[in-house]
């Protein structure tokens, strides 16, 4: 009796082991889950990707700067910089045409500032490129207190003078008539000029169609030409004395010998 007791609390115990045993390895099998399973169910949300940015457009192509004075001379040797904000990104000079071009990246914000020009003009402080073109217009004024160049050639800007009227003695300095006149037309003449006297009633025509300030200067070419006709009168006096000259020596070598008187 006390054997048969003894054995079955032996399997009491045994089956209390083993349930403890596979309690154990179930809980081992829930919380081990590899890493490596696949999920059974698709994601809620699609992963986040990483933005890129926009390809840049370094291409380039051509800007131009048309340079002209105000009355559409097309002027040469004016330095151009082009800006982009405060940098200096290309330069152009201009040529016989008054245009300059040069190869510039795309860019809507470049700004050309004139530099360099020739005496008397004067520019605004920077122009815009429309459709990549910049038109320049320079205006112009007297020059003041500087020396007056030898000779002007066109496009040259007046330098200020003074004058006076041959018949009345008035003096007209240009930089003076001009704050009255828009524009003064100077017509430098001398009496002795053929075409100068042709031009004279064209002149007159304009002058009533625009109201001009004209100016005739003469004097210093009248006194010229008098210095001029004086010297050919000269020359051609000492022309007839010599031709009279050398007549009377001729005449006097064909004359015969002849005695004038004997002893």
């Amino acid at each position: 009796m006390k054997e048969t007791k003894r054995i079955l609390s032996l399997l009491l115990v045994a089956a209390m082991l083993a349930a403890m045993f596979c309690t154990v390895l179930v809980g081992c099998d829930k919380g081990d889950k590899k890493p490596s399973e696949k999920p059974t169910s698709a994601p809620t949300s699609a992963p986040t990707e990483t933005p890129t940015e926009a390809p840049v457009d370094n291409s380039k192509i051509s800007y131009k700067v048309n340079v002209k004075s105000a009355g559409g001379m097309a002027l040469k040797d004016v330095m151009v910089f082009i800006y982009n904000g405060e940098n200096i990104v290309g330069y152009i000079t201009t040529d016989e045409t008054g245009t300059g071009t040069t190869e510039l990246p795309k860019n809507d914000a470049y700004k050309a500032v004139v530099t360099t020009m020739p005496e008397g003009y004067k520019a605004e402080e920077s122009y815009a490129f429309v459709n990549g073109t910049a038109e320049v217009i320079l205006t112009s004024g007297v020059v003041v207190g500087e020396n007056a160049p030898a000779t002007y050639k066109l496009g040259s800007i007046m330098h200020d003078f003074t004058i006076k009227k041959y018949d009345d003695g008035e003096e007209l300095t240009l930089s003076e008539v001009l704050k009255e006149k828009k524009m003064v037309l100077i017509n430098y003449w001398y009496d002795g000029c053929v075409y100068c006297l042709q031009e004279f009633p064209e002149i007159d025509d304009e002058n009533r169609k625009l109201a001009l300030s004209i100016r005739a200067i003469e004097e210093a070419e009248k006194k010229a030409a008098e210095a001029e006709a004086r010297a050919a009168e000269k020359a051609a006096r000492d022309a007839e004395r010599a031709e009279e000259e050398k007549r009377i020596a001729e005449e006097r070598a064909d004359m015969a010998p002849y005695i004038v008187g004997s002893i």
